[in-house]
Parts: C-alpha cells; structure tokens; sequence
C-alpha cells in the first residue's frame, strides 16, 4: 500500500513549499495521492492537510502526519489544532 508522510508545524517551516490559493493546494494533494509511490512532504496549509487525509482515505492510501516532529498517525485533529492557535492569537491581540 502507498504512503503519504505529511510534515506541519512551526518546526518545519523552513522546509515549506510556497503556499498557493487554496484549489491549487487541493490539486496539489490530489495530484500526490494519484502517484504510485511513497511521498514525503511538508505543509503548514489546512486544505492541504485536509485534502490529503480525506482524498487520500478515499482512496485507499495510508496517511501519516507529523507535528512538530511527533507522530499524529492519521489523526489530523491536533494539526489542526496547533493551527487554530493563530486564531486565538488574532482574537487575543484583536480585542
């Protein structure tokens, strides 16, 4: 079976891809998925993130995801947690 290494989190962000708009980072997800081999990547971009898991368990192919360097196995839950941090952020600098 296939496998998609997904790296996040601010430990990573120097090993980042250029962002782009959120359909191209869909397409990006999609176009890995459909390769035959093993892939490794980095990415701080939730649609990304979200693209791989959801598409990817479609699919048939085995996801693992890292934050910060540790193991979330398939669970995207505290990805996305560590990127809702920015929002808190936003809210606390905001009021």
């Amino acid at each position: 079976m296939k496998k998609i290494t997904v790296y996040c989190g601010e430990s990573i962000s120097d090993k980042c891809r250029q962002q782009f708009h959120p359909i191209k980072e869909v397409e990006r997800a999609v176009e890995l998925i459909s390769t035959n081999r093993d892939v490794i990547t980095y990415s701080n971009h939730p649609d990304f993130v979200s693209a791989i898991k959801y598409i990817g368990l479609k699919q048939g192919v085995e996801t693992e995801f890292f934050l910060n360097g540790v193991s979330c196995g398939s669970d995207i839950e505290p990805i996305f947690n560590d990127f809702n941090r920015a929002l808190d952020m936003i809210n606390e600098l905001g009021h």
